[in-house]
C-alpha cells in the first residue's frame, strides 16, 4: 500500500459519494494538496476540470435529466453541421 492509499484508509475515505464524499474530497485537497478550498484547487489545476468535463460528456447520454437539459440548450441541427 502506498502512502496515498494509507492516507485514504486512515481517514476512512473509502467512498466519495454524496455530500459526505464531497466533504472528504475537500479535506483531501486541503490536507494533502495544501489548498484552502475546492475552488482554489480547481482554479490551479485545469487537468482536474478537464477530467470533470470529460465525466459529464461521458455520462450525459446515460443520465436522462442531463440529456434532456442538453437537448433543450443545443439544437440538433447545429450539432450536425
Amino acid at each position: 500500500m502506498d502512502k496515498f492509499e494509507k492516507y485514504l484508509q486512515q481517514n476512512r475515505m473509502w467512498s466519495f459519494e454524496g455530500d459526505s464524499g464531497v466533504r472528504k474530497f475537500e479535506t483531501l485537497v486541503h490536507e494533502v494538496c495544501g489548498y484552502r478550498d475546492l475552488h482554489e484547487f480547481l482554479s490551479d489545476n485545469p487537468g482536474a476540470l478537464n477530467a470533470m468535463v470529460e465525466f459529464v460528456q461521458e455520462w450525459v447520454e446515460r443520465c436522462p435529466e442531463w440529456k434532456e437539459n442538453l437537448d433543450a440548450l443545443v439544437d440538433c441541427e447545429e450539432v450536425d453541421e
